[in-house]
């Protein structure tokens, strides 16, 4: 085999594994409803499809952040294992009022969660409230920007080793000025995060929408 055709072959298959290990950018299907489920969720596919929506990233050393997106089509299933949990039936009221809490009366925010494990070694507890000295930044592959309408209560923690804690953060999906967040076109959608213990990027990469606008 001539040596460029090795080489050739050599680099393809170095691309394709790098494709296939590539931490976060599983293609996702998201959802186009954001409005109150009619029809029950699936209680037992909520902690697979909680799986795929999920990105892990290093914040500062030895620490990480893990993200999950709360696509509507999760919530749903959140919504019936919430329910069998506490031995209810989807779609009451007091479910429309947990749904509203996420995406809000309208159907105009999305809400990701946010979960931290800091090593105490290297990362004093006082850098790691999120609401003290924290950014947050959504950005699409069209170089648009939002930042955030609220963080939600935070819950901190500790063990041995490390400093944790979770809370929730909400974006707004209409912007009159921007546009929708998804506005057809997107594919990529990243979650900035930055603060004293470092800067991390989460990255959810979306399928192109049947009918959707050609790019510019």
């Amino acid at each position: 085999m001539p040596r460029l055709i090795r080489l050739a072959v050599a680099l393809a298959l170095l691309a394709a594994l790098a494709t296939a290990c590539a931490p976060g950018f599983r293609i996702m299907d998201r959802s186009r409803d954001a409005s109150f489920p009619g029809s029950r969720g699936d209680a037992a596919r909520y902690e697979a499809q909680r799986a795929e929506w999920t990105r892990t990233e290093a914040l500062g050393v030895r620490s990480e952040a893990t993200v999950t997106m709360l696509d509507p089509s999760l919530g749903a299933h959140w919504l019936a294992a919430q329910a069998g949990k506490e031995g209810r039936e989807v779609a009451d009221a007091f479910d429309q009022g947990l749904w509203e809490g996420l995406y809000g009366p309208r159907g105009d925010r999305l809400p990701f969660e946010v979960s931290w494990r800091f090593d105490k070694l290297y990362q004093p507890q006082r850098v790691t409230n999120p609401k003290v000295g924290w950014t947050f930044t959504l950005l699409d592959d069209h170089g648009r920007s939002w930042g955030p309408l609220f963080l939600g209560d935070v819950q901190q923690g500790f063990d041995a080793d490390a400093w944790t804690g979770s809370f929730r953060v909400w974006f707004p999906t209409k912007d009159t000025l921007k546009g929708p967040l998804f506005d057809g076109r997107t594919r990529s959608l990243t979650l900035r995060i930055g603060g004293a213990p470092g800067v991390a990027d989460f990255v959810w990469k979306f399928r192109p929408e049947v009918g959707a606008p050609a790019e510019d």
